[in-house]
C-alpha cells in the first residue's frame, strides 16, 4: 500500500451525484483526461448493466456506489480501464479502481450488510438469500486494483482512498495537480477503526 487519504471531488456534478465524495467518478474522469484508456468499464446503476464510459456524461450514469451482484462477463478489449467491486476486478484492464465491499448485496432493492445479517431477525433470510461467495471473500478493500475507494463512515460526502500501485499514485497526483480532487493524508488505522469488518478476513 503506497498511501492512504481522505478525499472529495472538486468537480461539482461528480461530487453531487457520487454516493459519497465522488472520488471514483473523478479518478475515472482523470483516466480519460490522461488518455490512459479509451473507455472505462463500469456499472450503469439504472440498468444494472456493464457499460463503457467514454466521457463525463457516461460517468454520471454510473455515479453512486452499487453493490449489486451483476455477473461480470464483460468481453475484454484492449485499452479499457475498470471500476468495480473487488470480485469484479480483472487484471486485463488498466487502470483499475475498486470500491470497498463489506459483503453487501441487494434483495428487492434493500441493501443488507453482514452486520445486519447476523441479527436473529434476519438469520433465516440470510441463509437462503445471501450469496456464499460474499461470505467466503477475503478481499474487501480491492487490493488488486490500482486505487480503492470507500466511505469514511463519518462524513457522507467524503471518501477514503487507498493507493496500491505506482499507476494509482500517478492518477491521484494528476487529480490533485489539476484541482479535480481534494485530498488529505491519513493513517490506515483511521479506516480500520471506522470499518473494522473490512479487515477481519483480509488476504
Amino acid at each position: 500500500m503506497l498511501g492512504c487519504f481522505r478525499s472529495y471531488s472538486l468537480i461539482n456534478d461528480l461530487h453531487l451525484h457520487g454516493h459519497s465524495g465522488g472520488t471514483i467518478s473523478t479518478l475515472a474522469f482523470c483516466i480519460l483526461e490522461m488518455k490512459l484508456a479509451e473507455g472505462i468499464v463500469c456499472l450503469d446503476k439504472s440498468s444494472a448493466q456493464w457499460i463503457v464510459a467514454r466521457n463525463k456524461e457516461d460517468l454520471l450514469k454510473a455515479a453512486g456506489s452499487t453493490y449489486e451482484y451483476v455477473a461480470f462477463d464483460f468481453p475484454w478489449a484492449p485499452h479499457l480501464a475498470q471500476i468495480g467491486k473487488p470480485c469484479d476486478i480483472d487484471d486485463r484492464f488498466s487502470p483499475k479502481i475498486s470500491l470497498f465491499c463489506s459483503h453487501s448485496y441487494r434483495k428487492k432493492g434493500i441493501p443488507i450488510s453482514e452486520s445486519y445479517a447476523h441479527q436473529p431477525k434476519s438469520k433465516i433470510r440470510t441463509i437462503f438469500d445471501n450469496p456464499l461467495r460474499c461470505f467466503l471473500c477475503s478481499d474487501h478493500i480491492g487490493k488488486f486494483s490500482d486505487v480503492s475507494v470507500g466511505d469514511t463512515h463519518s462524513d457522507p460526502k467524503i471518501n477514503v482512498v487507498l493507493v496500491h500501485s505506482n499507476l494509482g499514485r500517478k492518477l491521484l497526483d494528476f487529480a490533485v495537480n489539476h484541482k479535480y480532487l481534494n485530498i488529505e493524508k491519513i493513517e490506515i488505522e483511521t479506516i480500520k477503526k471506522k470499518q473494522p469488518y473490512l479487515w477481519r478476513r483480509r488476504l
